[in-house]
């Protein structure tokens, strides 16, 4: 069976090919008995044949060539995908890094040694932009799956009545663990989880930030 496919392909191809030569099918069909070393195939293949092996070759160039630019659209969409992700994760922190480091500059300082000694003058991210920013990623991670074929994750509600900074950054983190990013330490070093965040999601995480995960409402 499989000697006879190949051999069928092989037949395929070679009539393409002469036929992509611009020769017509009667010449194909005349040049088919010719010897190899003739540019035949050693074996004579009537005219209808050879139609029909020109045929089958073109679809499944035409199938092979689909698939190949449906992969290659699918990898761009990922990419681009990847890139929305990213400028995203960059809005979820509670501190503004960028106006942050403007601050510290023109005090004269560093972002590490505001961030350590006056914590208090940290500019804080708009909430709205963090919850505008995780419904975003969640529209991310949905497009996602849709273009991969996989299930739809447990579901993430986001609202913009935020009661406390715990409830933000519990909210975010819970997102960012879901979508495989590291979680943001509040301002005492915690990480904040909402209660239905699964415990494997948590355990994944490195050992510095397991040790000092709490879910939102445990003590």
């Amino acid at each position: 069976m499989g000697s006879k496919l190949a051999e069928r392909l092989n037949e395929a191809r070679w009539a393409y090919e002469r036929r992509a030569e611009r020769m017509t099918y009667q010449a194909i069909a005349d040049l088919s008995g010719a010897d190899r070393a003739a540019g035949g195939l050693g074996k004579s293949i009537g005219l209808k044949a050879i139609r029909r092996r020109v045929r089958e070759y073109a679809e499944t160039l035409a199938v092979v060539v689909d698939d190949e630019t449906r992969d290659e659209q699918r990898a761009r969409e990922l990419e681009d995908l990847d890139n929305q992700q990213r400028a995203f994760v960059a809005l979820l922190g509670r501190v503004d890094e960028a106006a942050s480091l403007q601050r510290a500059f023109a005090m004269n300082t560093s972002l590490d040694t505001l961030r350590e000694s006056r914590p208090d003058l940290l500019v804080l991210r708009d909430e709205r932009i963090i919850v505008r920013a995780l419904e975003n990623l969640r529209a991310v991670g949905e497009s996602r799956r849709r273009l991969m074929g996989t299930d739809a994750p447990t579901k993430i509600e986001a609202t913009v009545d935020v009661v406390d900074d715990r409830a933000i950054s519990a909210e975010l983190n819970s997102a960012l663990i879901s979508f495989g990013s590291e979680p943001v330490a509040d301002a005492e070093g915690f990480y904040y989880f909402e209660t239905h965040t699964p415990q494997s999601q948590i355990d994944a995480m490195p050992k510095a930030i397991r040790k000092r995960a709490k879910r939102l409402g445990a003590h």
